[in-house]
This record gives structure tokens, C-alpha cells and sequence, in this order.
């Protein structure tokens, strides 16, 4: 990893203080350069939805395509969220998608 796991814990932190300071409870943030900053996740994975859920609290949640949760798990900086895979069956569906499955996870958490 070419920068401290400890850089993107205070990256974080920083984040969580200009959220306090714009009195967000929440941020979701879906920009593919967003994701690197705060995680360090790096792959060519932009092209399916991809999110990351971020509160004040909580451990942030990197949601992404179930194939592409391995390469998170291996590029993202340890401790900066947990990975969650959406199921390969909501890629590139007419009736369903795959933000949607994430708005649930979220409400169901």
C-alpha cells in the first residue's frame, strides 16, 4: 500500500468534521476518485454502481458489484469500512438496480 493506512483513517475523520460542520447526518458518496481517497480502493469498477455509506458512527460500508468486492477487500486501506457485495443478478437489468438493493441495505440496517 503506498500510503499509511493510518492517512485515510484521518481522511475520514476530516470528512466526518466538515459533515458536522454542513450538519450532515449522512453522506453518500459515489465518485470513483471519492472512494480511493477515503478507502484507497483502486480498480476499473467504475462502470457498475458503486457507494459508499458514511455517518458519524459507523464503520462506512463500500457497496459494490459481489465480482468486484474481492479486489476491495485486497486494495482498500484495513479498517476504513466494510465491503458488501450486491448480487451479480442486478447488473444491467431493465427492472431492477442495484442502487436500489443498496437503499435497503441501508434501511434494513
Amino acid at each position: 500500500m503506498a500510503i499509511d493506512p493510518q492517512e485515510y483513517r484521518d481522511r475520514l475523520s476530516k470528512t466526518r468534521a466538515r459533515m458536522r460542520e454542513a450538519d450532515l447526518d449522512a453522506l453518500l458518496v459515489v465518485d470513483p476518485a471519492n472512494l480511493n481517497y477515503l478507502t484507497g480502493y483502486n480498480a476499473w469498477s467504475f462502470y457498475t454502481p458503486q457507494a459508499m455509506f458514511v455517518d458519524h458512527d459507523s464503520t462506512p460500508v463500500l457497496f459494490m458489484r459481489a465480482m468486484d468486492a474481492d479486489g476491495a477487500h485486497r486494495t482498500a486501506a484495513p479498517g476504513t469500512c466494510t465491503v458488501v457485495g450486491y448480487p451479480e443478478s442486478l447488473v444491467q437489468q431493465h427492472d431492477r438496480h442495484p442502487f436500489d438493493w443498496i437503499a435497503q441495505q441501508l434501511r434494513d440496517a
